[in-house]
Order: C-alpha cells, then sequence, then structure tokens
C-alpha cells in the first residue's frame, strides 16, 4: 500500500502540473485503491484468526477451570473483533464507492466515444463488467456490514442476560 501510495502522490503532481494523462492519474489512483482494499481484507481476515484463537484460548481456560464462568469474557472479546470489523469493513467500503465512481466515469466516458466511433465496443463491455463487479463487491460487502451489526447486537443481549 505504501508503495503504491508513493506513487498516486507522485503522479498526482505530475498530473496537477500536467506532465501525465488523465488516465494514468486514474490508473494510479485505482491501484492504490486496490492496494487499500487489499490491506483492508488482510486485515479483516486476520481479526477473524483472532477471534477464533480467542474462542480456543476461552475454551481451554473453561476445561482447565470448570468453576470460573468465561462466556462475558468470551462474549466481550467476540464483540470488541466484530466492532474492529466493522471499522475495517466501512474503510473497505469506502473504497469500493470510489472505485465505483471510477468505473461509472470510466463507463460514461467510453460511451461518448464509442458513438463517435473512437472506442471499441469490446472496451466498453471490459468498462462495463468492472462496474457491474465493483456494483456486486460493494452489495456483498454491505450484506457483511449488516450481518456484523446482528452479531454485534446478539452480543450486546447475551452480555446482558450474564
Amino acid at each position: 500500500k505504501d508503495q503504491a501510495q508513493a506513487t498516486f502522490d507522485d503522479t498526482k503532481k505530475l498530473f496537477e502540473d500536467e506532465l501525465v494523462t488523465e488516465n494514468k492519474f486514474n490508473s494510479d489512483k485505482l491501484a492504490l485503491q486496490v492496494a487499500e482494499y487489499s490491506l483492508a481484507i488482510a486485515e479483516a481476515n486476520l481479526m477473524a484468526t483472532e477471534a477464533k484463537a480467542l474462542q480456543f484460548k476461552y475454551l481451554v481456560l473453561s476445561e482447565g477451570n470448570p468453576k470460573k464462568d468465561y462466556r462475558k469474557e468470551m462474549a466481550q472479546a467476540l464483540k470488541k473483533q466484530y466492532e474492529n470489523k466493522t471499522v475495517v469493513l466501512g474503510s473497505i467500503r469506502d473504497t469500493l464507492k470510489s472505485t465505483k465512481d471510477f468505473w461509472a466515469g470510466q463507463v460514461k466516458q467510453a460511451e461518448i466515444l464509442f458513438e463517435k466511433q473512437l472506442f471499441t465496443r469490446t472496451g466498453l463491455q471490459a468498462r462495463r463488467l468492472q462496474l457491474r463487479t465493483t456494483e456486486n463487491q460493494l452489495r456483498t460487502l454491505e450484506f457483511q456490514m449488516a450481518a456484523t451489526q446482528e452479531a454485534i447486537k446478539g452480543l450486546d443481549k447475551t452480555l446482558s442476560l450474564l
């Protein structure tokens, strides 16, 4: 991500000085967004692994000390993991929204050029496909965010009963 950020920062300066094309600027901007998306996915996967490790930790502790009830600590830890996941998913959502806007602009530009016979049908279809893919990723992510929020609500209810 750091490399993509540095490349984008350099390209942005060059674009502002009109030394590189808008396509180069948009390409490097998209590369940065993809790097941010990949980083957020890796962070989410790490959090999921940490949550599983925590579950096993409390399972082992409860086996070793059956008199102590670890359910509350486990629920609190899981809730914290889900809250962290919400933050990461929000970051991914923001990146996907920017990516969606980028591809919507690319489709619009390609449609105009296609009507003037300056752009190929295949190129236009490729951009439309990229836009639809990004829209589908965004919808999937929004479902994940809703499910995570429901899990947090469930854990809140569980914690109020423990």
